[in-house]
């Protein structure tokens, strides 16, 4: 018996990079179904829309083509959806960006325990760091979503594990892939544009320790940074080709103008509260901001103890000569630059935020989900780096600490699901409290519109509606929308030349609705228009000669 227990555990051990993968396809396969079925909740980000749409207007459009990807969002999340979002049920159920998203998760979980046996030789360290990710309530959610986070996460994840590859074994396949996900990183999340720079100076440093050769070092800079750079130059040149401009996306980090169509910009409005903060220009706010974010969507227990794990192994390193023989160590602090990206960008006032204050009463207030937010989940893209160094802790010659480190994980999962204790942030929850009787769309502006709808081209502002774009369920080319060149610069003065329908808000109801901005006024609205339908919220216009 003794035996056969003994086998079964070594062919647990030898094979638990594979248990670990079948582990996370089963959480990210379980977990979509389960909120798909729960009222699509893995598409009410209204961004998850969004950029089903985007990737959807690149060849359902008026006007259909590259440019349709827009000139803020980067493109990779949006370009691989593209073989899915073809069809109807895939775009509009959202798994067109699951594929993505499922993918991602499965690769992070991966890598996290490949970095545990190639950083530190201990695949209990690797199984410690994929149990951070395989139980962030956090994480699994935003793996059922079109959004950006998971793939980023990955890349990031990938471009570690790989330069650590290559730093300890010097193999070209490594570093080429390494270059290839901080690429990916920087097509994905402005942040990579950090992981980039984090990379290029970590590069150099760690050659240098090892080898003190400067021509090698210098040999193997260019190389790196020729293939890591690929991403930013691609954007860079997409955005000169068709918006003429460069830094295009940069106005979006400037304070003063959010960039929403390819003919369209207005002033951004940040708001200074005690719920949506403004952090430009107060660095400790900025950090404190974050630090919370990050903590909340983490996991407060093991963002804690992996931020103190980070800090001891970087004083270790810089006190312990031994320590720093290791010359491959500095590789693992790559998933920080994420850290200080979103720091300067809040330091510069680019990125407004809202989270629930961090405090007693919130802490163990199980409602706490419910408070609002915007933007926090900013903060689960510091998962990589936490999960590393609450996993470094694993490798203690004392059992009490490895115990400790599991009864954390399993503290936090009991907690998420059922106590009162309050230890994360969860999406999910606060999301579903918009979603128990409307979907994201399904006004009755809407909805009438969905009813009545008889053909003919809809003029409607795609920032102020898209989800109700995406409700009503019509091919995108269908739609006149800021995204729509000369149909919506001709619409905005002759609505009449194209439209057969008009899509707008109320006046009391105005917020970003570029339709009624240029409509409101004009003259043509009520000679070739008749309103058919309105309430407190929209106003839906029809063509005169056309009969409902």
């Amino acid at each position: 018996m003794k035996n056969t227990f003994v086998n079964f555990a070594k062919q647990i051990s030898e094979n638990l990079d594979k248990i670990l993968v079948l582990i996370a396809v089963i959480i990210s396969v379980t977990s979509f179904f389960y909120f798909f079925q729960n009222n699509n909740l893995n598409i009410q980000f209204y961004d998850a829309q969004s950029r089903l749409n985007i990737a959807r207007k690149v060849f359902d459009n008026l006007t259909p083509g590259i440019a349709q990807l827009g000139n803020i969002w980067l493109p990779l999340p949006q370009v691989l959806m593209m073989p899915f979002i073809w069809n109807n049920f895939l775009w509009h159920s959202g798994i067109a960006g699951y594929f993505m998203s499922g993918i991602s998760f499965v690769m992070t979980v991966y890598f996290l325990y490949k970095i545990g046996i190639e950083a530190f030789e201990s695949k209990f360290a690797g199984f410690v760091m994929a149990l951070v990710a395989l139980t962030s309530i956090n994480f699994i959610y935003m793996q059922t979503t079109p959004m950006t986070e998971t793939l980023f996460i990955a890349t990031v994840t990938g471009a570690t594990y790989y330069l650590l590859k290559w730093t300890k074994y010097q193999s070209l396949n490594s570093l080429l892939l390494a270059a290839f996900f901080v690429s990916a990183s920087t097509l994905t999340r402005y942040e990579g544009y950090f992981v980039f720079l984090f990379s290029i100076l970590i590069v150099p440093i760690v050659l240098m320790i090892k080898t003190k050769d400067r021509v090698k070092t210098e040999g193997m800079l260019v190389l790196f940074g020729t293939l890591a750079v690929t991403g930013i130059a691609l954007w860079m040149l997409y955005s000169a080709a068709i918006f003429k401009d460069p830094l295009y996306w940069m106005k979006i980090y400037s304070h003063e103008i959010s960039i929403v169509s390819t003919d369209q910009a207005v002033k951004k409005t940040v708001i200074d509260s005690t719920t949506r903060v403004t952090t430009k220009g107060d660095l400790v706010r900025s950090i404190d901001i974050f630090s919370k974010s990050s903590a909340m969507m983490v996991g407060i227990p093991v963002t804690i103890i992996g931020t103190l794990g980070s800090i001891i192994f970087l004083l270790t390193f810089l006190i312990k000569r031994e320590f720093r023989k290791k010359y491959y160590y500095p590789v693992l602090f790559v998933p920080f630059a994420v850290f200080t990206f979103v720091v300067f960008t809040f330091y510069r006032g680019g990125i407004p935020v809202r989270i629930p204050e961090l405090n007693w009463s919130t802490f163990l207030n199980r409602n706490t989900n419910l408070f609002e937010e915007y933007n926090i989940r900013y903060g689960l893209s510091m998962l990589t780096f936490v999960a590393i160094f609450f996993g470094w802790l694993a490798t203690s010659k004392f059992k009490i600490i490895k115990i400790f480190l599991i009864l954390v994980i399993v503290f936090q999962v009991v907690t998420t699901f059922y106590t009162s204790l309050f230890t994360v942030y969860r999406l999910p929850i606060q999301l579903a409290q918009g979603t128990k009787s409307v979907v994201h769309g399904n006004t009755p502006g809407s909805n009438w519109l969905k009813q009545h709808y008889n053909g003919g081209l809809i003029m409607v502002s795609a920032l102020q509606f898209d989800p109700e774009m995406f409700y009503i369920g019509l091919d995108y080319k269908n739609y006149i929308h800021e995204g729509a060149g000369d149909y919506w610069i001709d619409s905005t003065t002759n609505p009449q030349k194209y439209a057969s329908w008009i899509y707008m808000s109320s006046p009391e109801d105005y917020n970003q609705d570029q339709v009624r901005k240029n409509l409101a006024n004009n003259p043509n609205l009520d000679k070739y228009f008749e309103l058919v339908y309105k309430d407190k919220n929209n106003y839906v216009y029809k063509r005169k000669s056309l009969n409902l």
